[in-house]
């Protein structure tokens, strides 16, 4: 999903630290899946985090808190 729409989503926690790394300089986020030992793709942070809005496709008990673009590498 994050690589067909280009958006991302974090914790408050990891939002915030995002956000303060992307005003130091480009953040890229490594991903795997999960427990898996396995790389799945790099993806460029080209936005910061927009708090007041929430990603259709994070919904967890509100755990993931706001949205970012992202551009897949």
């Amino acid at each position: 999903m994050s690589i067909r729409k280009g958006v991302w989503s974090s914790t408050e926690n990891g939002n915030s630290k995002l956000n303060e790394a992307k005003q130091k300089g480009p953040v890229y986020l490594f991903f795997s899946v999960n427990a898996s030992g396995q790389f799945l793709g790099v993806a460029k942070m080209i936005s910061a985090v927009i708090t007041e809005q929430q990603s259709q496709g994070w919904v967890q008990d509100g755990k993931w808190k706001g949205k970012f673009e992202v551009e897949w590498v």
